[in-house]
């Protein structure tokens, strides 16, 4: 790729022309995932180069994008993306009571990924996509993707996400003709607003608000100027500026609100939702955890892709053992990886505190860090803390939840009794987990086959802001310890 100079970042150029890049820090220079291979001229690298890359790398012509400003006329390689293994729908048929000629498109708009599954009228699973949300070139989280919109605008933002959906969604009218499509879109409030183009400026600022609040009715035309396609999209609402259409789908999946008892529901990737039900009264809250769950911003993360380490054992002779996903060579460790792997060494080589006494290497190349484990503790401690609020905040005792609903791709892989010997649960839950997968997609399917906009009366939940309960520093810095 040639590139003509311009005073910018390599990153801000490849930014401006939609042109996937992992950008996990946005630009900050911390996370060490926007390579590029320079071919000519190859700069020398930066101090965080040093830092953040393997010297064959370095001597092999590899830099961060972020790290340096075309001053010249350049010539560089994008390095090939790993693709991810992404939990799908998990059914191949779906309930319908009024079978018809019409073909249904869920979206899930997750801020790591986007999945997109199709369904005829009779309720049979026709063909479903999954792909890396393309926005992730401007940040792994959903605060690096506003920051990054204050700063480019929104629409960049929204244009690298709406192409890649108007080639799945060619696709997919390509391979299943119909005389008529519908398309129900969810995902967390910032994805649904960048699908929008809404603003996203007020999730961010006190008091913490939401652009749209009810669901939005859109012809295809409207989002998608080129495709002439007999379709509408329809964008499900948030509950709040941080619990979205996602969770509200999720719910309507599990039939929460026909439940009778007390359960707690947890939709675990980059951002972490909780939703208590007790008492027919449902209290919602979000945490940021962060991409560590999904090998983000952590030295040898990856996501669940072929040649992760996704099983991590102590061995009879002490020694510690792993499994790759797909047996391949080891590439990585995934989220559910590093949640074994902090459960092998807890009281051996690490303490409660998460301090490593000695260097843990599982393969010459693949290792954990200080600073791993730091990183890790930050995203574990955010969702523990925001389980022990919504316990204290409904008078709950950990031990009355009669059921945990854990859904997210992550939850698939997760060896519940490693998750809770390091804190990550509370010891009650054990033998209640469920995992249930993407409750937000086959929700999403469910609503579109119903035909119902407005799946839940808003009111029957309570948000919990997280920053205004006294007690969440206590309960943060309690988290933090492995036990």
């Amino acid at each position: 790729m040639s590139i003509p100079k311009t005073d910018q970042t390599f990153l801000a150029y490849l930014q401006e022309r939609k042109i996937p890049i992992d950008a996990t820090c946005n630009g900050k220079g911390t996370c060490g995932k926007c390579k590029v291979r320079f071919i000519d001229p190859i700069p020398l690298p930066s101090t965080d180069e040093i830092k953040l890359l393997e010297p064959d790398e370095l001597s092999d012509g590899i830099r961060l994008a972020c790290r340096h400003t075309i001053d010249a006329d350049t010539t560089i390689e994008r390095l090939e993306e790993a693709e991810f293994m992404i939990l799908g729908s998990g059914v191949r048929h779906f309930h319908t009571d009024h079978p018809d000629e019409t073909i249904r498109i869920a979206i899930d708009i997750g801020t790591t990924t986007v999945v997109l599954l199709a369904v005829d009228g009779s309720g049979n699973v026709l063909d479903e996509i999954r792909f890396l949300n393309p926005q992730r070139a401007f940040g792994a989280d959903v605060l690096s993707r506003i920051q990054a919109s204050q700063e480019l605008g929104i629409k960049p933002i929204t244009d690298a996400l709406r192409q890649t959906l108007e080639t799945a969604l060619v696709s997919l009218f390509t391979k299943h003709p119909s005389s008529q499509y519908k398309i129900g879109v969810t995902g967390n409030p910032t994805m649904t607003h960048f699908f929008m183009q809404a603003p996203v400026e007020p999730i961010i600022r006190v008091p913490y608000s939401v652009s749209v609040k009810e669901t939005k009715v859109f012809l295809l035309s409207d989002i998608f100027p080129a495709l002439d396609y007999p379709a509408e999209i329809i964008v499900y609402p948030p509950i709040s500026a941080y619990v979205g259409a996602d969770i509200l789908c999720g719910l309507v999946e599990l039939d929460f609100f026909h439940r009778k008892g007390t359960y707690l529901f947890l939709d675990l990737g980059t951002n972490g939702e909780l939703v208590l039900l007790k008492d027919g009264i449902a209290y919602a809250t979000s945490t940021a955890a962060g991409p560590a769950f999904e090998g983000g911003n952590l030295s040898c993360g990856c996501g669940s892709i072929d040649g992760a380490i996704h099983n991590i054992f102590r061995n009879d002779d002490g020694s510690i053992g792993f499994e790759t996903i797909s047996d391949e060579p080891p590439v990585g460790i995934c989220g559910s990886g590093y949640i074994d792997l902090f459960s092998v060494l807890l009281g051996h080589e690490m303490d409660e505190g998460g301090h490593l006494g000695e260097l843990v290497e599982l393969t010459p190349e693949i290792g954990l860090t200080q600073q791993d484990v730091r990183m890790f503790q930050l995203a574990k401690a955010a969702i523990r803390t925001g389980i022990e609020i919504l316990l204290k905040k409904t008078d709950t005792q950990a031990k009355e939840i009669e059921r945990f609903d854990l859904a997210g791709g992550f939850g698939s892989g997760l060896r519940i009794d490693a998750a809770i010997n390091i804190g990550l649960f509370p010891k009650e839950f054990d033998g209640k987990v469920h995992t249930v997968g993407n409750t937000a997609l086959r929700g999403t399917m469910k609503l579109l086959l119903d035909g119902s906009q407005d799946p839940v009366d808003l009111s029957r939940i309570h948000t919990v802001e997280l920053a205004d309960e006294p007690s969440l520093m206590d309960e943060f810095v309690d988290a933090l310890y492995f036990n």
